[in-house]
């Protein structure tokens, strides 16, 4: 039996690789503003916890951090539920409102508390 072991430095040098490769992508003319799976590029990012594409989109793109897609829910939405903390973190100190409601009127803190994710309650707490 292997046992492959898959630390934090892997997990970042990934997120460093995934935004490398965006950014090029981006830099030589790569539509960025497409429909995914998360219904756009931003949900994605925050949905696989890559906090460098979300500060590259918000910050240097101005991709708006509230947008609504799959049933009104918003990047910090798509964050909490897939208990992304790095872009729960990032989204909120880039301005994130946390105070929307998806489709079935809940916040993002409402989805930790349904999944109780302890970290991500304590932290939007603290907002």
């Amino acid at each position: 039996m292997v046992v492959i072991t898959i630390t934090d430095e892997d997990e970042n040098r990934e997120k460093q690789e995934q935004y490398l490769f965006f950014k090029t992508l981006v830099e030589n003319g790569g539509n960025y503003e497409i429909n995914c799976t998360y219904g756009n590029i931003l949900a994605k990012a925050a949905a696989y916890d890559n906090e460098l594409i979300i500060n590259y989109l918000v910050t240097d793109l101005d991709f708006n951090i509230n947008i609504e897609s799959t049933n009104d829910y918003t990047p910090l939405m798509f964050a909490v539920e897939h208990n992304s903390l790095s872009a729960v973190i990032e989204l909120v100190n880039l301005g994130a409102d946390i105070s929307l409601t998806n489709i079935e009127g809940k916040s993002a803190y409402d989805i930790a508390v349904e999944k109780n994710y302890a970290d991500i309650i304590n932290f939007l707490e603290g907002e």
